[in-house]
């Protein structure tokens, strides 16, 4: 799950920072499909058109905060089940 964007990223990781220098990239499969400035919006996009896992939300810059990479758990951006939230 996330290898082919991950790599797509690692990659490209030069002249995506250069294009996108300050933004939240999405990235689905081996394309950017969209760029925010903020990482709500960008969840917010993703989530309404690709399945949980199926897009990586990266952060663009030419610093060291461009080497990390923030993984989270789907149930912490989907509406909780019932048995989740009695």
């Amino acid at each position: 799950m996330l290898a082919t964007e991950l790599a797509y990223y690692d990659a490209n990781r030069e002249e995506l920072n250069r294009q996108y220098n300050r933004l939240f990239i999405v990235i689905h499969k081996e394309d950017v499909v969209a760029s925010f400035p903020k990482i709500e919006m960008a969840f917010r996009w993703a989530y309404e058109r690709y399945p949980l896992g199926d897009f990586l939300v990266k952060y663009c810059t030419p610093d060291d905060a461009a080497f990390s990479t923030l993984m989270a758990s789907a149930r912490y951006y989907a509406k909780p089940t019932p048995e989740e939230n009695p």
